[in-house]
């Protein structure tokens, strides 16, 4: 993973920011990777979300995510589940399940 510090004046309890880059890196290994930076009390920022890379062959991969996006109710389909397109989102959730 490549890290960098960076300084930011706004922040006044924590003067570091750790920024990753996470362009060709699997998402798995970038989550948790930012699970243990988060519970030692790091601020993360992740860039180039868009470039993370799923493990596996492209056809499992692709059917897995578009198994989960076609979920719907039987009564309401806008009621949900809401499945998120943006890869930033995506890596949220992933650290959210991981850190629980």
């Amino acid at each position: 993973i490549q890290m960098q510090l960076a300084t930011s004046s706004s922040l006044a309890f924590m003067n570091k920011i750790i920024i990753i880059n996470g362009k060709n890196q699997l998402i798995g290994r970038l989550a948790s990777n930012i699970v243990t930076l988060l519970k030692k009390g790091y601020k993360l920022k992740v860039i180039k979300c868009h470039d993370l890379v799923f493990s596996g062959r492209k056809e499992h991969v692709y059917n897995r995510i578009l198994k989960k996006k076609n979920l719907k109710t039987r009564t309401n389909p806008n009621k949900g589940p809401y499945f998120f397109n943006n890869p930033s989102s995506l890596l949220k959730k992933i650290v959210k399940g991981s850190t629980k």
